[in-house]
């Protein structure tokens, strides 16, 4: 069984060395609303070769949902409108 390690860094950005958790860390500075122009921004993604956009967009997406939806959500239970 392997452990969590905190301090292993699984890397988004290789051109530019940007790791999940600095992804993570600037959703949680702009409370849950960073933008791939955030990202760029910071960061430089997708300004060298663009293979790290989509996984990018994706932890963004990601992490805005789970900041806006409870803890106990699950989309099998919500009814539709």
């Amino acid at each position: 069984m392997l452990e969590s390690n905190t301090s292993h860094a699984m890397y988004v950005c290789i051109c530019q060395q940007v790791t999940e958790s600095q992804i993570r860390q600037l959703c949680r500075e702009r409370g849950g609303k960073a933008s791939a122009s955030d990202l760029r921004e910071q960061f430089g993604l997708g300004l060298e070769c663009g293979k790290c956009s989509s996984h990018a967009r994706s932890i963004l997406r990601e992490y805005q949902q789970s900041v806006h939806q409870p803890e106990n959500y699950d989309p099998r239970l919500a009814i539709a409108v």
